[in-house]
């Protein structure tokens, strides 16, 4: 299906399924695409009513810049709807730094997953769960007084304390053995990795 015919395609299903999304909202649990390709016709179903996200940093990983590694993903219906793993734009001294950085970005995310919901009219004011296995990042999220932790730590990166303050989300702590995200910053045992792609929903 060219990109073309797949937008058209996709505009004439929404026009037609306007008057039954309340109807669909009750009777169906996910929010897919799925491509027929002898009809080629694009059916969409509701999103579920929760979101959720888990977010994870790799210290110093880059061995040449020392800058820490961070993965996230956000869930829907225990799938994998967006995920990313990139270096973090500058040097943290340490592993909480990491991982409170690595915290903002993926709050960023699901900000974006909340307004795009939103404009889809299935938007909720329910926090989104994201989950985090660093005990000190999750401390400074919640925590807006300023001391000698956070000091120097550039100022983009306490959007998340922001986002904590109006209920955009809320971080909870997981043990590491379930951290989702984990497989986007490191290599790991074919068992672990394994484990975090049954997670995922992709095995």
């Amino acid at each position: 299906m060219t990109s073309v015919s797949a937008i058209y395609s996709a505009s004439m299903v929404d026009k037609a399924t306007v008057g039954c999304r309340a109807l669909l909202q009750d009777t169906a649990p996910l929010f897919i695409m799925t491509t027929y390709p002898v009809l080629d016709l694009l059916v969409y179903s509701p999103p579920p009513g929760e979101v959720s996200a888990f977010s994870d940093a790799d210290w110093a990983g880059d061995r040449e810049t020392r800058r820490s590694g961070t993965g996230y993903v956000v869930m829907m219906n225990n799938g994998a709807v967006s995920w990313r793993s990139a270096l973090q734009p500058t040097v943290a001294l340490s592993t909480t730094e990491a991982e409170y950085m690595a915290l903002t970005e993926v709050t960023k995310e699901v900000e974006w997953v909340r307004t795009f919901l939103k404009e889809l009219q299935y938007g909720t004011d329910t926090p989104m769960t994201v989950s985090t296995d660093n005990q000190g990042a999750k401390a400074l999220a919640n925590n807006p007084v300023s001391h000698s932790r956070t000091k120097h730590i550039a100022i983009r990166h306490h959007f998340i304390r922001e986002k904590v303050a109006d209920n955009t989300v809320w971080i909870q702590y997981v043990p590491t053995e379930m951290m989702t995200a984990e497989s986007l910053t490191k290599a790991l045992a074919r068992q672990k990795h394994v484990k975090c792609s049954q997670l995922i929903g992709m095995a």
